[in-house]
């Protein structure tokens, strides 16, 4: 009996597994109580984003001598997961003005992709600490940039503080005052 199975097209986030694929059985329809033997394949190799062909896999003739079967094939689209911050990055704390450049933060870590930093919401994203040296607050705002697999993520931002250097009032010795009173 000619019958003609068409691959349910599917689709999974990166990183997922288990993905079975399904299909239907279209044109002349199966025996009352029949149930195909076997199953669809793909092979995703690495797994990474992209469109991988649903083949026939082991749902053949061979393995249903009742049945003509037709195939059509699908695909399985792997998309984008999400990247996430894992450790945020942290203001340094106690810097104090001493004119030199600092680091405002310690580095963060990210899931999926490369934690970046800017000073400014005008400025591009880099993978470099950003660093001040006049005393002030500054705000440092961070991302994570998504590699080819994975989605960007806004991130967030963190305050820091350079206080001034305290400067105390000096001490003059060996100076003899005199005072006149007329």
């Amino acid at each position: 009996r000619p019958i003609t199975v068409t691959a349910d097209n599917g689709q999974i986030s990166y990183g997922s597994s288990g993905y079975i694929p399904g299909y239907q059985v279209n044109q002349g329809g199966l025996l009352d109580g029949d149930s195909l033997i076997g199953s669809l394949a793909v092979d995703i190799g690495e797994g990474n984003v992209g469109e991988y062909p649903i083949i026939q896999g082991t749902l053949t003739n061979e393995n249903n001598p009742n049945y003509a079967i037709t195939f059509v094939p699908g695909k399985l689209t792997i998309i984008k997961a999400n990247s996430s911050v894992t450790v945020a990055p942290q203001a340094v704390s106690s810097l104090r003005f001493n004119g030199q450049e600092r680091a405002l933060v310690t580095a963060g870590t990210a899931t999926g992709g490369t934690l970046q930093y800017r000073l400014s919401q005008n400025e591009s994203y880099s993978a470099t600490i950003p660093t001040g040296k006049d005393a002030g607050t500054y705000t440092v705002y961070y991302k994570v940039a998504g590699d080819s697999n994975h989605n960007d993520n806004a991130g967030g931002s963190v305050s820091v503080t350079i206080v001034p250097k305290t400067v105390e009032a000096p001490i003059i010795e060996g100076i003899e005052a005199q005072y006149l009173h007329t």
